[in-house]
């Protein structure tokens, strides 16, 4: 959202414009077009625009950041849209923080019912915590209480009561005022306000006697206690098992969901980070109800009345079918009987179920989605992760906003920007990717204004430890990431350029937004070298462009440059790949397909190149994959023909040089503000700078040889040309980044060159040619979950260039004044990466077909009833 805020934002400051102005005015920009493009940009007037105003207060409703502050004044000297800061510390909601700890041997399916009618779950297993347990002496100390941290009224008084416990008669001075009975004695209906000014009286004297020496064993005994009492209902409860493996969170997903269904603590969003998982999890628990209800019908016989019951509503179908409108009338087919029979087996709340009309029409457009994760929706449970279809995630949300489902698995992908509160918050198991700031805005959907008192937030198989840390941790701050790569500057053409051919409303919108971006943004607040320096990198980027000809002199972008926008997360491979067309290297293997006996020599030389530019890793270096006997993977990737080799080497030496005249130009012209570079490039420490007289200097004759047959610098790191005699001469693109002034931010991910790597992994070839995924795992040393993903990517990949040529092609062909043989050539071409795409996809889709038998499979084994 942030990317998108900046994307539409509308930067217009004076003194930027004049900065700009002066530098383009002053540089050597050798075409003349673009020129004028970045005047018109700069010059462009400022238009208040609602839609960036909705996105940002979006984006700041939703973001938690310890540096608003700052946030706020970057906006402000932007002056990109009026804004002020607002800042609460305060929830409408509070929200209670929660165990689940189940007793041992967990309930076997046959017992689980949602809807229990004497109240059989409502047990102790989900064991409320008090924050305070992850505090310590030590940090109330030094750092005091953490900003967010808040205590409910239930809370409250079980901290006073444990205080008071152990000061015993030896009360602190003022201790006693804190007394629930005292406090709240001349208030005769409490408020929220009140319980909140109470709550902070509490702190406030927590934190006091904390700092105090003579009462700070009061405050270490209280903590202990608290942890002491979870720690004796952890071991009576687990019995030694292990509630933290993934086995636990299988089996006690459906005992847990249950649990919270009879304590009204539904509806609930159960967050975990794999996406797997979130798939695997929604179908246990819809395996267990299922199986859990056919125990239920045989246990009482009904099947005999399902039976009767099905010949009685056949013969009246016709005559009701239009009266029957709502879901629980609606019984025409057997499981509806045996649902109405038996409500305990689904998670849909009857009262706000939708009618079976209203839900086919829900779902009609998602037909396409797995049909067990339809079926889950109709027993009340969803999942959310970004993998899934949009059709299906779009069903998930109406159904959840009309209270129709009750459980939604989801990824973090649910946390920002989504409006679906919830009564209750589930975290299950542990991932590294659970922090702070996930964890604050994952809480943070507990709680429904107007409908719940108070929001819960539960933690299932996470170590206590874990919890602590995400009780107690800060909110990062939020920084800059610098995006300005190659690709960026040449699809921001695209975009003008497509936007002024179709005379689009918005072009000058455009304009704003592409001027927005380029001219002050958050990574560069508070470095103004870093503002100058992007000008640089623009020009010399359009300069780099051009000599690849994909741009011309008129600023349009031309050749391939639309596939290289297209693989904009391929970069730099989608320029590597042009540069092997524009030398007709694919032309040379492609032109064999003439003759159909060369049709495999030509697959297997582009699937080498394309596995050397695209999705590539190395080997480990400790070199613990070789050759399997058994399976027929190559593992190691060969080595690219010596000619495409030498086109490689080539292009990164043109490269270097076009970054390396930046770097210079830039510390030429700023090398001023630069100033003095104490930094050691590779530790990053500051080495203190000493005053010397620089006459005494001057009268030193070996300083005097030295300096006379030095050679001089300005853009590499003082401390790397004292151990070198190259100057400003830099070997390749690691030492250009690497060592230079420590004040030039020279990002070597965002240069468009090819590292030429040695073992490689060719799990891309090896798939291509067996097309065996046991042999990518056992032999490649790739994950299962790796495989798919990487695979998957590639067939993208392959998909765009193969889309891309096709277009090149058919303009080609409107091209009269062409020849004849150059537009074979260029079909050629097209059908030789046709010809790779559809081998690929062959060996990918029977691979998919064999994983989605096996799924059948173990779907009609598991939900036979």
């Amino acid at each position: 959202m942030f990317h998108k805020w900046m994307n539409k934002s509308n930067v217009g400051n004076s003194k930027i414009l004049e900065m700009f102005h002066k530098w383009m005015n002053e540089s050597n920009v050798r075409n003349s077009k673009i020129s004028e493009m970045f005047h018109k940009w700069m010059n462009k007037p400022d238009v208040e625009n609602s839609e960036i105003l909705q996105i940002f207060y979006k984006w700041m409703n939703e973001f938690n950041a310890r540096n608003s502050k700052t946030f706020r004044k970057w906006i402000d000297e932007s002056k990109a849209i009026p804004i002020r800061l607002i800042e609460t510390t305060k929830r409408f909601l509070d929200l209670q923080q929660y165990v689940y700890l189940p007793k041992f041997p967990l309930t076997s399916p046959p017992k689980i019912t949602v809807n229990p009618r004497e109240n059989q779950w409502q047990s102790n297993n989900i064991i409320p915590i008090n924050p305070i347990l992850s505090l310590s002496t030590i940090i109330l100390k030094e750092y005091g209480l953490p900003i967010d941290m808040k205590l409910i009224p239930s809370q409250c008084i079980q901290l006073w009561d444990i205080m008071n416990r152990h000061m015993g008669d030896n009360l602190a001075n003022g201790f006693n005022e804190l007394d629930p009975d005292v406090y709240f004695r001349d208030i005769g209906y409490i408020s929220k306000d009140d319980a909140d000014k109470y709550e902070q009286a509490l702190m406030q004297a927590f934190t006091k006697y904390a700092k105090d020496k003579s009462l700070n064993g009061i405050i270490k005994s209280t903590i202990e206690e608290l942890e002491t009492d979870h720690n004796k209902v952890l071991e009576t409860i687990t019995n030694g098992s292990d509630i933290y493996g993934d086995e636990f969170l299988k089996e006690g997903i459906v005992p847990l969901l249950c649990e919270l269904s009879a304590q009204d603590k539904l509806p609930a969003i159960l967050f975990c980070f794999e996406r797997k998982r979130c798939i695997e999890l929604a179908f246990h628990i819809l395996e267990q109800l299922m199986l859990a209800k056919e125990d239920k019908i045989r246990a009482d016989g009904l099947e005999y009345k399902v039976k009767e019951r099905s010949k009685i509503t056949k013969k009246t179908h016709k005559k009701t079918h239009e009266k029957e409108s709502r879901r629980k009338q609606d019984l025409k087919t057997e499981d509806d009987i045996v649902q109405s029979e038996i409500p305990d087996f689904t998670f849909v709340n009857r009262k706000y179920q939708v009618t079976s009309e209203e839900f086919k029409k829900i779902i009609e457009s998602c037909q396409n989605s797995n049909p067990t994760l339809l079926q889950a929706l109709d027993k009340g449970i969803g999942v959310y992760h970004a993998g899934l279809p949009k059709e299906y995630l779009n069903a998930v949300e109406i159904l959840f906003r009309r209270h129709h489902l009750r459980v939604v698995i989801a990824t973090s992908s649910l946390a920002s920007g989504m409006n679906m509160p919830c009564k209750t918050v589930v975290f299950i198991g542990d991932s590294i990717f659970l922090n702070a700031l996930q964890y604050r805005q994952m809480s943070g959907r507990a709680g429904r204004r107007g409908f719940d008192p108070i929001g819960h937030v539960i933690f299932f198989g996470i170590p206590l430890t874990k919890i602590k840390r995400l009780l107690t941790s800060k909110l990062p701050s939020l920084s800059g990431q610098s995006s300005l790569t190659t690709t960026l500057i040449l699809r921001s053409f695209n975009f003008l350029n497509q936007c002024k051919a179709k005379n689009a409303p918005n072009y000058n919108f455009a304009e704003k937004a592409i001027k927005g971006l380029f001219s002050k943004s958050f990574f560069c607040f508070g470095k103004k070298y870093l503002s100058e320096q992007i000008k640089y990198h623009i020009r010399f980027s359009i300069e780099y462009l051009m000599r690849e000809i994909l741009i011309d002199d008129k600023d349009n972008s031309i050749n391939l440059s639309a596939m290289i926008s297209h693989l904009y997360y391929a970069e730099p491979s989608n320029y590597v790949f042009t540069v092997l067309f524009k030398h007709r290297v694919f032309h040379r293997i492609c032109s064999k397909l003439e003759k159909n006996s060369l049709k495999k020599e030509v697959k297997n030389e582009l699937i080498l190149i394309l596995s050397h530019l695209f999705n590539k890793f190395k080997l480990p270096k400790s070199g613990t994959l070789q050759k399997h006997p058994k399976y027929p993977s190559k593992v190691n990737l060969p080595s690219l023909p010596k000619d495409v080799n030498s086109i490689l080497e080539k292009y990164n030496e043109r490269v270097l040089n076009v970054y390396t005249d930046y770097v210079v130009t830039f510390a030429e012209n700023n090398y001023s503000k630069l100033g003095s570079d104490n930094i050691l490039p590779l530790s990053l420490i500051t080495i203190p700078t000493k005053s010397i007289d620089q006459n005494l200097l001057k009268e030193d004759p070996i300083i005097s040889k030295l300096e006379s047959i030095a050679i001089s610098f300005v853009a590499r790191s003082p401390f790397i040309a004292m151990s070198s005699s190259l100057g400003d001469t830099f070997a390749n693109l690691e030492d250009l980044t690497s060592h230079i002034h420590s004040r030039i931010f020279l990002d070597l991910h965002s240069i468009p060159f090819i590292k030429i790597d040695k073992n490689i992994n060719a799990y891309i070839l090896d798939f291509f040619t067996h097309g065996q995924v046991n042999a990518l795992v056992e032999a490649n040393g790739l994950r299962n979950r790796e495989v798919w993903q990487n695979l998957g990517d590639f067939r993208w990949i392959l998909s765009t260039i193969v889309s891309a040529l096709k277009t090149r092609v058919e303009e080609l062909n409107k091209n009269l004044e062409l020849e004849k043989k150059l537009i074979e050539e260029e079909k050629l071409v097209y059908e030789g990466f046709e010809m790779i795409l559809n081998h690929f996809m062959e060996k990918f889709q029977k691979i998919n077909n064999s994983k989605i038998n096996t799924n059948k499979k173990k779907e009609k084994q598991g939900f036979s009833s």
